[in-house]
């Protein structure tokens, strides 16, 4: 998975009339000032003036995966308990590589600078696991899988009927993904009693592949992809619809694809991701 980090969430718009403006004014004003009194990037005090909701959270780290959960859900940041329970049978620091497992409790990126690829932030895959809103015996493609937390957590998702699928372009991604998950089957009884069948492997995901066109009803693509590729993807997902989630510029968003072949958007947050390699 790629390093993210959300900067942002879609507008949320104000309702009252032309009397309440002021006092909507008067509040983004003083959020940004307690913002910048903060520390919080530039880029945020921009988007709390323009009344986008930014989440102000110190990042701590936790002593545990438990912490670290709960954390994630008394900030409202994981609200589904369908995540929150594969969050819980998935620890993350089982999939960090052991150099970096001090970071693994901490609600940020870890850069692991040997492989040359990030994992993105605990919150970051809370949100990408409840906008896909996998399902028991769903089908899930994970693009630029790293090392192997956001496809294992989708298999618990997606139970024993379900099937998930990880690809990579590094053929060490895929190594380390391979590795976590077989010490976690061998270690974790309720996750090698719950997850569904799962499989690594190495492949461009721009390159057609007979093996993966049209399998999935659910995809996580891991980096950002040109909106100019983005046609190469959506063939993806099976001919009876499905949902693909993807970076594209800075934005999150989630394509569905209905039962007819019309695809349609929604703008999940504004995001940080490093680019989909080919």
């Amino acid at each position: 998975m790629a390093d993210a980090d959300d900067v942002g969430r879609p507008d949320e718009r104000d309702d009252g009339g032309n009397g309440d403006q002021d006092d909507v004014h008067q509040n983004r004003r003083r959020r940004a000032r307690q913002g910048y009194a903060e520390g919080i990037p530039l880029d945020n005090l921009l988007r709390l003036l323009a009344g986008n909701r930014v989440i102000i959270e110190r990042r701590e780290a936790a002593s545990n995966n438990e912490e670290l959960v709960a954390h994630l859900k008394r900030s409202g940041m994981l609200t589904s308990d369908s995540v929150m329970r594969a969050m819980l049978t998935v620890p993350r620091g089982a999939f960090v590589p052991e150099d970096y497992r001090g970071e693994a409790w901490v609600d940020s990126p870890i850069r692991v600078e040997e492989e040359d690829f990030n994992i993105s932030a605990p919150h970051m895959h809370a949100q990408l696991l409840e906008s896909l809103d996998i399902s028991p015996g769903d089908r899930v493609l994970d693009v630029g899988c790293g090392c192997g937390y956001i496809a294992a957590c989708a298999a618990v998702l997606a139970g024993k009927t379900g099937q998930v699928v990880g690809v990579d372009t590094k053929a060490a991604c895929v190594k380390l993904s391979n590795d976590n998950v077989s010490h976690l089957r061998q270690n974790s009884s309720e996750f090698s009693l719950t997850a569904a069948t799962m499989t690594y492997f190495k492949h461009n995901i721009f390159i057609p592949s007979t093996k993966l066109k049209g399998q999935f009803n659910k995809v996580c693509v891991g980096g950002t992809c040109p909106e100019e590729r983005l046609h190469l993807l959506l063939p993806l997902l099976e001919p009876g619809g499905g949902k693909l989630l993807a970076p594209v510029d800075n934005d999150l968003r989630l394509y569905t694809k209905g039962p007819d072949g019309k695809v349609k958007q929604r703008l999940v947050s504004s995001v940080r991701f490093s680019d989909l390699e080919v």
